[in-house]
């Protein structure tokens, strides 16, 4: 199933309700000029008029091509996952996602990343330049990112015992 949100007025979303009371058919038989004698009242005269100059359905057409539009667009940011640890090779691996402002030139987009995730990582491991102090900045120099990965993955089973 696709959803679409589209932003109507009041009136608007009125007309559509009322389009989708009344029927494509109802529409169809209808003839202006015949409204009166067909035994219209006149304000179902006044509605079926304003329905079909379509403005509800234009603007709600408008807005669902406009947001399918959209949608075929480059993503606006993207996800990676990244594997951190410390420089010196000691301790645990960090692995976390991330989420970066897509850029059309992937290397400079992957540096970015790289560096978020050396940020992230200082963040989780409590890395401060001054340890003392809780507002200082967090300190990235002794971090390595050395991997990143499309997208969002979960770990299944991770075994680093190894480096002990």
């Amino acid at each position: 199933m696709t959803m679409k949100t589209a932003t109507l007025t009041d009136a608007q979303w009125a007309d559509i309700m009322q389009l989708i009371g009344r029927g494509e058919s109802d529409l169809a038989e209808y003839v202006p000029h015949h409204a009166v004698r067909d035994g219209y009242a006149p304000e179902e005269i006044d509605d079926l008029e304003r329905l079909l100059k379509g403005e509800a359905s234009a603007a709600l057409s408008k807005q669902l091509a406009d947001d399918t539009d959209a949608s075929s667009e480059a993503p606006a940011t993207r996800t990676y996952t990244a594997f951190c640890q410390e420089s010196n090779g000691t301790g645990t691996v960090w692995i976390s996602s991330i989420e970066v402002d897509a850029q059309e030139d992937r290397d400079k987009e992957l540096v970015a990343a790289e560096e978020q995730a050396r940020y992230e990582c200082a963040r989780d491991w409590d890395r401060l330049t001054d340890p003392d102090d809780e507002d200082s900045p967090l300190d990235i120099s002794g971090i390595v990112c050395m991997g990143l990965a499309d997208g969002e993955v979960s770990i299944a089973m991770w075994d680093d015992s190894h480096f002990e």
